[in-house]
């Protein structure tokens, strides 16, 4: 009853008793609501927006959990090309205590609806990436950043993933993530202010700045034992396979240098070094 070949008014009223029936059976009701948020890629407006609302809250209420997929389905919807709906599902993520996201398998309508796959669905992926990092605290950039070099870059510097067309794309979105200012630690990023009107507000400030400079230490130390490392193995990988990645990666690396150039320098005069006495 949620297919297409159905009426709106029928696909709505199936999403108002899917939702009813959730508050009460919840375990019973579960499997079936990935073919309720298909709708939420559905051709009518009122449908999409019915569905988005149930789904939330549903969520809100505590009915269901906020993980993969849903999370997936309903961040989706911040590229639904009515503004409304962009709007209502902005509103909830930012206001919605998210958990960790468990893996499960998707239905083949599911990925259908929501899949962004390939050269055509690049532009989507980069505007839900650059969202999500937009709303991230300092400590989860990290490890986003973390992650993305020890299990997609490094790993394609040993080999482990494959750059055929799907390896491709997973490492140019992963460039494109890293090289993204959104990523960059809010520390780091922004600029120190002064207030020299107010001993309070002057004493706050020194005790902020001090902070942010012990992080930024830290930050920086663990980029230079672990991150940059990485990146440099990726770059000689590359241009041994003479990929046309090497122009993602320098990008990245361009970005990585406005925070880190005296470490990124260091690293590469100790290449230098060590490839001198090597010869």
């Amino acid at each position: 009853m949620l297919t297409n070949q159905w009426q709106s008014s029928v696909k709505i009223n199936t999403v108002v008793a899917l939702s009813d029936l959730c508050v009460r059976f919840t375990s019973l009701i579960e499997a079936y609501l990935g073919d309720m948020c298909v709708c939420l890629r559905d051709t009518d407006i009122v449908v999409r927006t019915n569905t988005l609302t149930y789904l939330t809250q549903l969520i809100q209420e505590d009915f269901l959990k906020l993980r993969y997929p849903f999370f997936y389905y309903i961040l989706f919807m911040l590229e639904d090309e009515v503004s409304s709906i962009r709007e209502q599902t902005s509103a909830f993520l930012v206001n919605t205590n998210h958990r960790s996201h468990n893996n499960v398998v998707l239905s083949p309508q599911e990925r259908a609806a929501f899949c962004m796959p390939g050269e055509g669905g690049r532009e989507c992926r980069r505007k839900l990436y650059r969202y999500m990092l937009d709303h991230m605290q300092d400590d989860h950039r990290f490890k986003v950043t973390y992650r993305l070099c020890t299990e997609i870059l490094d790993e394609v510097s040993e080999g482990k993933i494959r750059l055929n067309q799907v390896g491709t794309f997973v490492l140019q979105d992963a460039l494109y993530i890293l090289s993204c200012d959104e990523i960059r630690m809010v520390h780091l990023r922004s600029g120190k202010e002064t207030h020299e009107d107010d001993n309070g507000e002057m004493m706050e400030e020194v005790i902020t700045h001090v902070r942010k400079t012990i992080i930024s230490q830290l930050v920086k130390k663990n980029y230079i034992e672990n991150i940059v490392p990485i990146i440099i193995r990726l770059k000689h990988k590359l241009k041994e396979m003479k990929s046309s990645l090497v122009r993602d990666l320098m990008i990245c690396l361009r970005e990585l240098m406005k925070d880190f150039k005296e470490e990124v320098c260091f690293i590469k005069c100790v290449n230098v070094v060590l490839f001198l006495r090597q010869s």
